[in-house]
């Protein structure tokens, strides 16, 4: 009779820190999407304090928010000011845990030169994506937006990339993904590098049809997938 009280006690347990993990995740969310810069530190630093991973908390917390973020941007209920303001409470919270990470998330993995291609100034996902990559562990080099391809290739070999990384929200700006691939193949560089896609404008189809190596939907997709392709 003794053990049963003993594992009603160790579930119940459990189901207390899956509900505080919840609580925790939930109010990073409302702290990212509402701005709240020292509301995210805070959470932050509750995450530490419950014993969370603050890689689950990057990636379901902050991450997660600014995906919602993002999306409310596209609809028209966000606009760049709210959106900056979310990043700045996002790299709040992301700066408190960042020393926490530890282990393998924090090996030098790789190098990465990214940016949005040439034409196209959109950059809100790929500034989620370089920063969910540099806390993964990699040395990525963010050109910025509207990088002609030269740039891009230019940039790569003097960083010594293992992967470049383009992304595109406009479909007049997607047609540049192709030319970079093709000045690669053009230059002999082509096998030096493997090449990601990402952003609205494009697909899984499209980086099949051009060649790329990789593509990935939202910043969580793009580590995994470049974490993939690089043996990680």
């Amino acid at each position: 009779m003794v053990g049963i009280p003993l594992l009603v006690r160790g579930r119940g347990e459990e189901t207390s820190k899956m509900t505080q993990r919840e609580e925790i995740l939930s109010r990073i969310i409302d702290c990212v999407i509402e701005g709240d810069r020292d509301g995210a530190r805070e959470s932050a630093q509750a995450v530490l304090d419950a014993g969370m991973s603050p890689m689950l908390a990057i990636t379901e917390g902050y991450a997660r928010a600014m995906r919602e973020v993002g999306g409310r941007y596209d609809a028209k209920e966000f606009f760049v000011p709210e959106v900056l303001v979310a990043a700045k409470a996002m790299k709040a919270g992301v700066e408190v845990l960042q020393p926490y990470l530890g282990g393998e998330e924090s090996e030098q993995k790789g190098k990465i030169t990214i940016c949005t291609i040439e034409g196209d100034i959109h950059d809100l996902g790929k500034n989620i994506v370089a920063l969910m990559l540099q806390m993964y562990g990699y040395d990525v080099n963010d050109l910025g937006r509207d990088v002609p391809i030269h740039k891009v290739i230019e940039a790569a070999k003097r960083q010594g990339a293992a992967v470049i990384a383009v992304s595109a929200l406009m479909t007049t700006s997607m047609r540049n993904m192709e030319k970079l691939i093709e000045a690669l193949e053009a230059d002999g560089s082509r096998d030096q590098f493997k090449v990601a896609i990402g952003g609205a404008a494009v697909s899984r189809a499209y980086c099949d049809d051009i060649g790329a190596d990789i593509f990935a939907e939202d910043a969580v997709q793009a580590v995994e997938a470049i974490g993939r392709a690089l043996g990680w």
